[in-house]
């Protein structure tokens, strides 16, 4: 007679367990994503709000101090789940949102936080200021040329291409905080326009949990010429003085090169989803 070698052992859970143990409700999946409320406090709301711009990941840090707000106090906060992931200033009527957290935002958070930032704040314009990973950009060429780049939202102002400002070209892509504002703009029919400085690293995945950090999760930096053309381009795209971001003879000399566009469709200068 043969013998069963699996006989002595006890059946597997399924075969004597039944359905009934689960009837409280199915059990969360390990590493699963709770959106949180995304609240914007005001201390006090500022008024009127005409334009916005906001910086996320290293490109806000770098801006942060190119154009000194340290010594500004904020007028208010982004907080999502008890963590504050972007700071507010005022000058003049232009709303500047600082997210230098904005790389500690899960993916799937990004998009209700763009949502609440735009709703609550309801600008006329906005300017995106974020990096894209130069190593990865493909081109035609056999390099990328290190040189700002811009993406848009149907019927917001874009600069014109030039030797220091091209379009964000397709088949590249961009996940950030940018991707979400210009969609979200895009679907309550605000005109957003993303400014793009090439970024020396690759960032690495976002985390699949909000947590905290006290920067982005890489410093990088960028030469003051860059910087100072990126002030021009916001201010011409926002239609503001060029003024509330601060000054210099080097912008000054920008000012009548960098003309803009007056639309561009949706997608215009790449893909971003």
């Amino acid at each position: 007679m043969d013998h069963n070698p699996l006989a002595d052992r006890p059946p597997p859970r399924h075969a004597y367990e039944s359905d009934s143990e689960d009837e409280d409700g199915p059990r969360p999946v390990r590493g699963q994503i709770i959106v949180p409320d995304v609240v914007v406090e005001w201390n006090p709301k500022p008024a009127p709000i005409l334009t916005l711009l906001g910086a996320f990941g290293p490109v806000a840090k770098v801006w942060r101090k190119t154009i000194d707000l340290d010594p500004w106090q904020p007028v208010g906060k982004v907080i999502m789940a008890d963590f504050t992931v972007a700071y507010i200033y005022q000058r003049e009527s232009t709303i500047i949102l600082i997210s230098e957290q904005s790389t500690s935002i899960p993916t799937l958070l990004l998009t209700p936080f763009a949502r609440q930032v735009l709703t609550t704040i309801k600008p006329s314009r906005t300017v995106v200021l974020d990096s894209y990973p130069l190593p990865s950009y493909i081109t035609s060429s056999s390099a990328p040329t290190p040189v700002i780049r811009y993406l848009s939202s149907t019927s917001s102002p874009t600069p014109s291409p030039s030797s220091r400002i091209l379009r964000f070209d397709p088949p590249n892509l961009i996940s950030s905080a940018s991707a979400p504002f210009i969609l979200q703009s895009n679907r309550l029919s605000i005109p957003c326009t993303a400014l793009l400085l090439p970024g020396a690293h690759i960032l690495p995945p976002p985390p699949t949990l909000l947590h905290f950090s006290p920067g982005p999760v890489l410093d990088e930096e960028w030469e003051p010429g860059m910087m100072e053309e990126v002030k021009l381009a916001a201010a011409l795209v926002l239609a503001v003085d060029v003024g509330i971001f601060g000054t210099n003879t080097g912008c000054l000399a920008l000012r009548q090169k960098v003309p803009v566009r007056p639309r561009g469709d949706l997608g215009d200068g790449g893909m971003y989803i």
